[in-house]
This record gives structure tokens, sequence and C-alpha cells, in this order.
């Protein structure tokens, strides 16, 4: 289901986070905060963007997938997150990782 419109985020990732984290961050923090501890999980965040949620769980210890349908946005993600992060362009509608992964 990738199309032409996939990339529309793609000219608002390079300034995405400095717009959106001052106010998502503190949201963020908090609900993280109510969970029980995390290291050693594996999260999943589909429409990933350019990976500030998965940051806050790579740094609680947890393995980290993404997947975002704008390259640029996973470009971005991948920067932040580094080599050890699954950071996969593709649709919501057919996830490119496997079950159980």
């Amino acid at each position: 289901m990738l199309d032409s419109g996939s990339d529309a985020y793609g000219s608002s990732a390079a300034g995405y986070d400095s717009v959106i984290e001052p106010f998502a961050r503190p949201i963020r923090l908090a609900g993280i905060g109510m969970l029980p501890p995390l290291a050693g999980k594996s999260v999943l965040d589909i429409g990933c963007g350019t990976g500030a949620q998965l940051k806050l769980y790579q740094e609680a210890g947890c393995r980290v997938y993404g997947v975002d349908l704008s390259p640029a946005m996973v470009q971005a993600a991948r920067a932040k997150l580094g080599p050890g992060a699954g950071v996969q362009r593709g649709d919501a509608c057919r996830i490119p990782i496997a079950d159980q992964a």
C-alpha cells in the first residue's frame, strides 16, 4: 500500500522534534514512568516518526523496533536510535517485521 503520497511528513522531518518534543516529551516520560520495569522488553512503534518515543524506551533498556511510511522520518529515527534499533519503512497495514520478533 506504499504510494507516492507516503512522504507527506518528509519535509517536516528535520525540524519535527524541535516543534513537537517540548510538548510531547513530558507526557511521554510520565507515561513510561507509570509502566513496570521495561529492561529487556521489546517495543514496536508503528508510525514511529523520528523515533522520539522509541528513544525513551531504548534508554529504559528495551529493544526497539519502528515502522514509518515516510523515508525521511525513518532516516531521522535511524540516526537518533543507532544501529541497534530495527527501524524500517513500511505500511501499518502490512508491518515488515516478523511475528514474535
